[in-house]
């Protein structure tokens, strides 16, 4: 008796469970009388636990988000060599500015990676970026002449109607895609690159557009090259001119 009432006692509590054997008398009555107690002792403990309730306190702070960013990667060494600067600054207010804009406040850059000498870089140049070096505009002959233009890139551009007149354009890169107009009064130009074969490619059309993509040159191995723009002083039957306009550049810098 004193065993049942042991059992009985540790079962109801469900924390009990017996290592002995199965015996005679008492001790067989013991486990057939436990079993329910502990099942009543489990369900128990399991409805306890669905209904348990978490408080989230919303005052708590665990943690400060102390800002947010973006990867620089490739475009901001490109965005870097705008010339238009108006452009340049609208997209780093559109990042960076916390009222107008995204608000960024960190920057990751790959310090280690980045463009070679032979790979160039992403860059847009204008037409009044001149001289000889990389990126620049090289005007050779005595018929070049600037002026503000509509619609252009940056509102302006040079222009040349003499025959032989040249401009030229060395990059790092691979390839270059050449901006300018098509326009009633455009002639012939003739291009070259590195020296080799001339191209023609006449501009003339019945109406002006400006800030057009007129040719890319071929895809080379990136390096360092020169691009020849010549005017042949020749033109389309139809026009009334024999200009040849010079805009804008953009190198890319990698075959792609």
């Amino acid at each position: 008796m004193s065993t049942e009432k042991s059992g009985t006692a540790l079962a109801s509590s469900c924390a009990y469970f017996s290592s002995r054997g199965a015996g005679q008398g008492p001790r067989r009555r013991w486990g057939r009388n436990v079993t329910p107690v502990f099942l009543a002792g489990w369900l128990c403990v399991s409805i306890a636990q669905a209904q348990t309730t978490i408080n989230v306190d919303a005052a708590m702070s665990n943690q400060t988000l102390e800002g947010w960013g973006t990867s620089l990667a490739w475009w901001a060494n490109s965005a870097g060599t705008w010339t238009n600067t108006t452009n340049y600054n609208n997209l780093m207010s559109a990042l960076f500015s916390p009222t107008g804009g995204l608000g960024l406040n960190y920057l990751r850059y790959n310090i280690p990676g980045g463009d070679t000498s032979s790979c160039g870089v992403n860059a847009t140049v204008n037409d009044t970026t001149t001289g000889t070096a990389t990126n620049q505009f090289n005007y050779v002959g005595t018929g070049w002449g600037y002026s503000s233009q509509p619609g252009a890139y940056s509102s302006d551009n040079h222009y040349d109607g003499t025959a032989n007149d040249y401009y030229t354009f060395q990059f790092v890169g691979a390839q270059v895609t050449v901006y300018g107009s098509w326009a009633p009064n455009n002639g012939i130009l003739a291009y070259s690159v590195d020296g080799g074969a001339e191209t023609m490619l006449d501009l003339y059309a019945n109406t002006r557009t400006d800030d057009q993509i007129l040719f890319l040159t071929p895809l080379m191995t990136s390096g360092t090259h020169t691009l020849k723009v010549r005017v042949t002083g020749t033109k389309d039957g139809s026009s009334s001119g024999y200009w040849v306009p010079a805009d804008r550049i953009y190198v890319n810098p990698k075959m792609s």
